[in-house]
């Protein structure tokens, strides 16, 4: 019921619709038709489109896919010249389109497909080829289908172009030889950087590499050689509130992702080659974390788009230019400050980078206010080949720095190799002397054990002597004592007594006693009676007995046994001594 109302709608609207315009071309190679006759289609056939006269065409540039999915268009186009020839028909949209022209040759109507779903190998999409005769009114239908767009509400502007086919090939030929032969240059210098690579293994390479095969896939995409290359496309289509249909596919896909290995790569290059790291710390910093959350923001959006999920490109391209537009005035900003700290490597980077870096940021200025899906051939192609051509020439310079550098840290590595052997001599002979010293402590441990085995054997043989004295005079001593008793009980007493006690008391102080001691002491503490005497000349032999007694620490009752005194007198004689030696007096004499 609502396909019938809408169908008397149409008529009616038809019926008190003026008449539809007729595009008139001009010598311009193409010209751009906005405004032609539609049909809603209700399965009707190119024969009944052509004489049914009931079927009215409505004068609009709009398609409404939430009415319906297919539509005849009629094109009214008249040729003044006398020529004609053949053109190419560009529609948009064009998701499954066939277009109907009349060959005056053949005297048949001729049928073209074309569009995203009906058309392989081919760089450009929605393109059909027709014939155009001269003086004449040509008739050219399009059944249009848009059922892609599912139930939008929103209208689908539509317009076609229709071109020259030579002026068309021409170009096409020409944006076909560009392209390769950007493409060839630089994977020219991608071989040569590889070999380059192999031998050297420096990171600054492998980054230049990198940005050279971003710069071939964001090439290959930005002349569609991909759509020739890659038969099957994915696409999404998405129809936006002002009528204008937008498309994502493979070959787009493979450009971004080309885009994001150019920048990301340039960006390491440039951290790596100027060693920012080190140098210019926070804007490594920043150069490093823009670029993660870059990457990060492209691979989500770009893969949501490609996968069919959601249309993103259309709210995200404005930010993504910027961003590239971002990045690359970062990569400028950091190569100036090197430059102005005096980095060597920023002299070279700068004069091999700045062509290639300008143009980058040109192209992106390009694509943030020219419209969507606009195609800049010259841009890209002389960035990519300017930045392989410079670089490379910085390359070499960096190489000969490297080869300097080299060549200094070999006489380096010559004078520490020098420097180690001499260092190993001077080693051998400590090691030697080490021996040596080894030895003469082992011969001298043995002999101090065999000075401290002797000494502990005088010190034996001392206390020995000394025990000896001490016994000797005390049992002198008993002895005394029991004569003075035995010659109390005698009447008359005894001169034999007399004379014994004589010579216990004379024993006592015997020299021979005393030099036996004197004997052991000088073993266990040589010259101390020739140092003490010869600090000390007023000492008395008595007093010089006292210092070795004292020097041996021996107790005052020890000592008044040796001396055959009391042990009050051997304090006395202490505190005499002491003071006559100046306080200097050895032993405690307790």
């Amino acid at each position: 019921m609502k396909k019938i109302v809408f169908f008397f709608i149409i008529q009616l609207f038809f019926a008190v619709a003026p008449a539809q315009p007729v595009y008139t071309l001009t010598n311009q190679d193409t010209a751009h038709i906005d405004a032609f006759g539609v049909l809603p289609d209700s399965g009707y056939t190119l024969n009944r489109v052509m004489t049914d006269t009931t079927l009215r065409f409505v004068t609009t540039d709009s398609l409404w896919p939430g009415r319906n999915g297919i539509y005849w268009i009629k094109l009214l186009i008249d040729n003044p010249s006398h020529y004609g020839g053949k053109y190419i028909l560009v529609q948009q949209p064009a998701f499954n389109n066939t277009v109907f022209y009349n060959d005056q040759d053949t005297q048949k109507w001729q049928e073209t497909s074309s569009g995203w779903l009906v058309q392989r190998n081919v760089r450009y999409f929605g393109a059909a080829d027709c014939i155009i005769q001269g003086g004449a009114r040509n008739t050219i239908y399009v059944r249009m289908d848009i059922t892609a767009l599912g139930k939008s509400p929103y209208f689908a502007h539509t317009w076609f172009l229709l071109e020259k086919e030579t002026p068309r090939h021409q170009r096409e030929q020409f944006s076909l030889i560009l392209g390769i032969a950007t493409i060839l240059v630089v994977l020219m210098f991608l071989v040569y950087n590889a070999v380059a690579y192999s031998n050297i293994r420096d990171r600054t390479y492998w980054y230049y590499m990198l940005v050279q095969l971003g710069g071939i896939l964001y090439v290959a995409g930005n002349f569609k050689f991909f759509c020739y290359l890659i038969p099957w496309q994915q696409f999404t289509v998405w129809l936006s509130p002002r009528g204008s249909t937008y498309y994502y596919y493979t070959n787009m896909f493979i450009q971004r992702m080309g885009t994001v290995i150019v920048i990301s790569s340039y960006v390491q290059l440039t951290r790596h080659y100027l060693q920012t790291r080190l140098h210019l710390p926070r804007l490594d910093a920043v150069l490093k974390w823009a670029t993660a959350l870059w990457i990060v923001f492209e691979l989500v959006h770009n893969s949501i788009s490609f996968s069919g999920w959601k249309y993103m490109d259309y709210y995200t391209t404005l930010y993504s230019n910027l961003s590239v537009l971002t990045l690359i005035v970062l990569i400028l900003i950091t190569a100036i400050a090197a430059r102005r700290r005096r980095i060597y490597a920023a002299r070279y980077f700068l004069w091999a980078n700045i062509a290639s870096l300008l143009f980058m940021l040109a192209l992106a200025v390009f694509y943030i206010f020219m419209p969507a899906g606009t195609l800049n051939m010259w841009l890209p192609c002389i960035a990519i080949i300017m930045q392989a051509l410079m670089f490379s020439m910085a390359l070499v310079a960096r190489q000969r720095l490297v080869k300097a550098q080299l060549a200094d840290a070999k006489t380096e590595a010559a004078q520490l190799k020098a420097d180690i052997e001499q260092l190993e001599q001077q080693q051998q002979q400590l090691s030697a002397e080490h021996q040596q010293i080894e030895a003469a402590m082992q011969h001298e441990k043995s002999r101090n054990e065999v000075l401290e085995d002797k000494l502990a054997a005088n010190n034996r043989q001392l206390a020995s002597a000394t025990l000896y004295i001490v016994q000797k005079n005390e049992l002198l001593t008993q002895l005394k004592t029991n004569i003075k008793t035995l010659g109390k009980k005698l009447p008359h007493g005894s001169k034999d007594l007399d004379s014994i006690e004589s010579n216990l008391q004379s024993n006592q102080f015997l020299d021979n006693d005393w030099e036996k001691f004197r004997l052991h002491f000088e073993q266990v503490h040589p010259r101390f009676f020739e140092e003490l005497k010869a600090k000390y000349p007023n000492l008395t032999q008595n007093e010089t007995r006292l210092c070795a007694y004292f020097h041996m620490n021996l107790g005052t009752k020890e000592i008044a046994g040796l001396l055959n005194i009391d042990p009050a007198s051997v304090r006395r004689a202490k505190t005499r001594l002491n003071k006559k030696m100046n306080g200097a007096l050895m032993g405690n004499g307790e």
